[in-house]
C-alpha cells in the first residue's frame, strides 16, 4: 500500500520495522498491516494513485468491488 509519511512514528509502536525508512513527506510502499498502523496512529496518510488516460484526462484509479 502506498502512503505518505506525515511524522516519524514512535519507536515502540513500530518496533519490528526500520524507523530509518520513514522520512517526513516521502511517499513509500509498505505492507498493508504497517500502512494501517501508521495511518491509524496519525503518522501517515494513504496516497491515491492517479493515472493518465489516453486522452490526457487524469483519473483516480479505483479497485473493482
Amino acid at each position: 500500500m502506498r502512503i505518505r509519511i506525515k511524522k516519524k512514528p514512535d519507536s515502540l509502536e513500530v518496533a519490528e520495522f526500520d524507523r530509518g525508512a520513514f522520512v517526513i513527506g516521502e511517499t513509500i510502499d509498505v505492507p498493508a498491516r504497517l500502512a494501517t498502523l501508521l495511518i491509524v496512529g496519525g503518522y501517515a496518510e494513504p496516497v491515491m494513485e492517479r493515472w493518465e488516460a489516453a486522452d490526457g484526462d487524469k483519473t483516480t484509479r479505483r479497485r473493482k468491488p
